[in-house]
């Protein structure tokens, strides 16, 4: 089964977050775990090219949660072993991987 989401929702800004329709905000989000894109897996961090070139963790800054964690919580899940995972699966899945820009600047791993 497909579904064509291009109507669903439009924006003039290219960096701007899509809201999911599989996201049900009381329950979260209603695809199984299998089903569940990588992106979707990671969220609200994002595999980044540096200015440098490199691969990195950026954290997307329009997650409306994000604020409720501390910065020293989000940077040990990251250096727990979910940084590299991230970075390890961008490597052989190069279409994951967004530019660094002003809106994707906040990199958290590896720390720059």
């Amino acid at each position: 089964m497909t579904i064509d989401l291009a109507m669903l929702y439009k924006t003039d800004n290219p960096e701007e977050e899509v809201p999911c329709p599989f996201l049900d905000s009381s329950n979260g989000c209603c695809l199984p775990p299998e089903l569940k894109p990588f992106d979707c897996s990671i969220w609200p961090f994002r595999a980044v090219h540096t200015k440098e070139n490199e691969i990195a963790v950026a954290l997307t800054p329009t997650c409306p949660a994000i604020n409720k964690v501390s910065r020293a919580e989000i940077s040990e899940l990251l250096k727990s072993g979910l940084g590299q995972k991230i970075i390890d699966y961008a490597k052989t899945h190069p279409d994951i991987i967004k530019e660094q820009t002003d809106f994707l600047s906040d990199i958290l791993f590896p720390v720059l």
